[in-house]
Parts: structure tokens; C-alpha cells; sequence
């Protein structure tokens, strides 16, 4: 009898050491997952922001030359970047929490879905909005919205600069920045 009982204890604790290190394993394949996914994404955002900057110091010049749709970009584009800021910053903490379930949550941001559809409320002013999440597209958006943008803000720098009119001082030209920001032409380097 007494062998029995320790032959099942012996088989109990067996069990729960493979279940133990299942999860583990699991866990740390799911921190190695998303930390590169974080990663790429943080280098992504990292270069789109760098690219919108060297675009929107230029926009500001040409603010009351730009199109309404173009004015729109510019707000939307500031927003897209600084909600994947905030995303960026939100699943840096809970990678750094090293909890399966802040990793799952993590994973799951990641792929364009909130672990809860709720709506959050602001303690501040009573409003409520919904959570940022990435959308599977948001490259591509963002990088519509940087063309759409450079270009127009090149064809105002080619019509100010025939109609002679002067520019503040900058560190380079507005044609070299959108150039720097990979800001596309159709038409060679001076044809937006």
C-alpha cells in the first residue's frame, strides 16, 4: 500500500514538473516572439517619425499654401505616429511585467485585437474613447500619408520659390529634406 501511494506521489510530482516546465517554455517562446515583434515595431515607428519630422518643419512653412486635404494629412499623421508611440510604450510594459498574461495581452495589441472591447474612461474630463491598436496596414497608411503630404508641401516650395517669395533661414532645403523623408516625384527631383 505504501508503495502505491508513493508510486502515485511520485507520478503527481512528475506531472506537475512537466506541466511546470511546459509553460515555461511556452512563456519564454511567447517573450522571445513579442520582444522581437516590439522590436521591429519600435524601429518601424523610430524611422516613420524621423521621416514625418523632416516633413512637417517644412509643412509649417507652407501651412496657408497647403490643401485642406493636406492640412487633414498632417493632423492625421501626427496622431497615427504618437498612438503607435503610445502602444510602443504600452507593450515595452508589460514585456517588462514578464507575465504570460501581459504577454498574451501584448501579443494580442500586437495583432490589431483588444484583450477587452471596452471603453476606457478618463478620470480627467469624464470622456471615453477607445483603446489605440495597431492596424494590420498601419505601414502602408502612414507611408500614403507622408507622399501625400511631401508632395504637396514640394509643389508649395516650387510655386514660393517662382513667385520669389522668401523663406526663413533653415539648415537645408525643403526639396533635400523631402528627399532625406523619401518623399516620392513623378517627375524628377523639382517636378512634384
Amino acid at each position: 500500500m505504501d508503495a502505491v501511494v508513493i508510486g502515485i506521489t511520485v507520478c503527481s510530482v512528475g506531472f506537475v514538473a512537466l506541466l511546470l516546465l511546459y509553460i515555461l517554455l511556452r512563456r519564454d517562446s511567447l517573450a522571445k516572439r513579442v520582444g522581437e515583434r516590439v522590436t521591429n515595431l519600435a524601429q518601424r515607428v523610430g524611422e516613420f517619425s524621423e521621416r514625418a519630422k523632416l516633413v512637417e518643419i517644412h509643412a509649417a512653412d507652407y501651412m496657408n499654401s497647403l490643401s485642406k486635404e493636406a492640412t487633414q494629412t498632417l493632423g492625421a499623421l501626427r496622431r497615427t505616429i504618437d498612438e503607435t508611440e503610445s502602444l510602443l510604450a504600452e507593450l515595452q510594459g508589460l514585456l517588462e511585467l514578464k507575465d504570460f498574461g501581459a504577454l498574451q495581452e501584448a501579443e494580442l495589441l500586437l495583432n490589431g485585437r483588444h484583450p477587452e472591447q471596452q471603453v476606457e474612461r478618463h478620470h480627467f474630463d469624464g470622456t471615453s474613447s477607445k483603446r489605440f491598436s495597431l492596424p494590420n496596414n498601419w505601414e502602408e497608411r502612414v507611408e500614403d500619408m507622408l507622399q501625400h503630404l511631401g508632395k504637396e508641401v514640394g509643389r508649395a516650395s516650387v510655386l514660393a520659390t517662382e513667385a520669389g517669395i522668401p523663406k526663413r533661414p533653415k539648415q537645408q532645403s525643403t526639396i533635400f529634406s523631402l528627399f532625406r523623408a523619401g518623399i516620392r516625384t513623378n517627375r524628377g527631383p523639382y517636378g512634384w
